[in-house]
């Protein structure tokens, strides 16, 4: 496996262990179902089943995090830059230096300030 390859599965394991903590799924929005059982791993992501209605699931299903291979904390920081207000070309500095995010474009930074204020509504 290569070295990409083995950080993708530590961030995705990451993010599994922290939403796991934080029960996020932990009940079914169709059926109120909070029997969860194990149904296999698919690229190295846990996949669950509500018993009550059978509906299959990952931790990261309809979560702002959700298809998504940048870090937890770098979410984190975006969604603080969005509350305070950074323009794009300012997050985008903070993005580079402080975490390495190279070769960011303002246009992801735009889509991802969107997903968390949409996020913020629900």
């Amino acid at each position: 496996m290569n070295l990409k390859k083995e950080i993708d599965v530590i961030v995705t394991l990451n993010f599994q262990q922290r939403l796991e903590i934080l029960k996020i799924n932990s009940k079914c929005l169709r059926c109120n179902s909070q029997i969860i059982v194990k149904n296999g791993k698919e690229n190295y992501v846990q996949r669950y089943r509500y018993k009550g209605c059978g509906k299959f699931f990952a931790l990261f299903t309809n979560v702002v995090l959700e298809k998504t291979k940048w870090h937890w904390d770098i979410w984190i920081k975006v969604l603080k830059m969005t509350l305070n207000n950074y323009s794009l070309n300012v997050m985008k500095t903070v993005l580079v230096n402080d975490y390495g995010c190279r070769g960011i474009s303002p246009k992801t930074i735009f889509l991802w300030k969107h997903r968390l204020i949409k996020a913020q509504r629900i």
